[in-house]
């Protein structure tokens, strides 16, 4: 007995917009993964421009404490230590 050919054609309708659906949602999980990546790394890279501006602040203070404790001990130079 041969088989009815309408559920085999419903069959092959629905087998094709499984693929579609499948296609359009590979396609939207790869254009939401690449956007991810990119916010990410942006806010990583203002996360370090942050960082790094703070070093270099803290680097200039540490510079001017060092001066600053170099003047103090020159100016001690030659001095009697229990003055």
């Amino acid at each position: 007995m041969p088989e009815n050919p309408i559920p085999e054609r419903e069959l092959a309708a629905l087998t094709r917009r499984m693929e579609e659906m499948e296609q359009r949602l590979t396609g939207l999980i790869q254009t939401n993964g690449i956007q991810l990546a990119m916010t990410l790394g942006e806010r990583l890279a203002a996360q370090e421009a942050r960082i790094t501006s703070r070093i270099e602040e803290l680097k200039q203070h540490i510079d001017h404490r060092n001066a600053e404790i170099i003047e103090a001990l020159s100016g001690r130079v030659g001095q009697n230590p229990d003055q």
